[in-house]
């Protein structure tokens, strides 16, 4: 998905071969499952998660904080 799309719960949610929901991370575009500890939590969406992985939050920190010196 292009940056700055916004996605309907469908398209950013599914139900995965083991039966767990996911969530597509918009930072580098995978699939993570959705639970605390790989989201963080943000009341602003409607699952109640941010929309990056915290994998994806702390490569986007590092590289803010490597170009902003």
């Amino acid at each position: 998905m292009p940056r700055g799309h916004k996605l309907k719960y469908e398209e950013s949610h599914r139900i995965n071969e083991s039966g767990l929901v996911e969530k597509w991370c918009s930072y580098e575009n995978h699939w993570v499952e959705m639970n605390s500890k790989n989201f963080y939590y943000y009341k602003g969406n409607s699952d109640g998660f941010h929309t990056y992985c915290k994998a994806c939050n702390i490569k986007k920190s590092a590289k803010r904080i490597k170009d902003n010196p």
